[in-house]
């Protein structure tokens, strides 16, 4: 029997706060190289746009960018920790 499992949607899972903070006590990342990832997760907005209309923005705070390279990787990353 194959057993497919789809972890797309786990990636989208991933609560930013306890990812930084994994990376910086588990790690030890500080400085330039956590700031570059805060950056790269704070402040993200969504919305949703049909024709002409667009839904109000709204915070972001689970997950990484869609079809960033940084998803399998901080979800493996949170798990493993």
């Amino acid at each position: 029997m194959l057993a497919l499992l789809d972890l797309s949607a786990a990636f989208h899972s991933v609560d930013q706060r306890i990812l930084l903070r994994r990376l910086e006590i588990s790690n030890g990342l500080d400085g330039v190289v956590l700031q570059w990832f805060v950056s790269y997760l704070d402040h993200r907005t969504q919305f949703v746009r049909c024709r002409n209309s667009k839904s109000t923005p709204s915070m972001v705070d689970f997950g990484v960018p869609q079809g960033s390279v940084l998803d399998p990787f901080c979800f493996c990353y949170i798990l493993r920790s």
